[in-house]
């Protein structure tokens, strides 16, 4: 980190961690819609008692994709 004459973070390191930090919270919270939105697709046709669901491989992707998100971003975390 860069420091000032005191000792202290400067404001523009301090400035870029608030940054990271704002983009790391953004992955999250797509990556939890994306699993949230993977679960309501499949939730209306779980009353169905069709064996066979259409909307399942679609909400297992979506649900999948939130799921990359989540370990992409504790991989790339701040």
């Amino acid at each position: 980190m860069t420091q000032g004459p005191t000792g202290r973070r400067s404001d523009t390191a301090i400035r870029d961690h608030l940054a990271n930090v704002r983009t790391y919270l953004a992955w999250v919270w797509t990556a939890a819609t994306f699993v949230g939105l993977g679960f309501a697709v499949d939730r209306p046709l779980l009353a169905a008692a069709t064996p066979l669901r259409a909307a399942t491989p679609l909400a297992v992707v979506v649900v999948g994709g939130g799921l990359a998100l989540v370990a992409l971003s504790l991989v790339r975390g701040p």
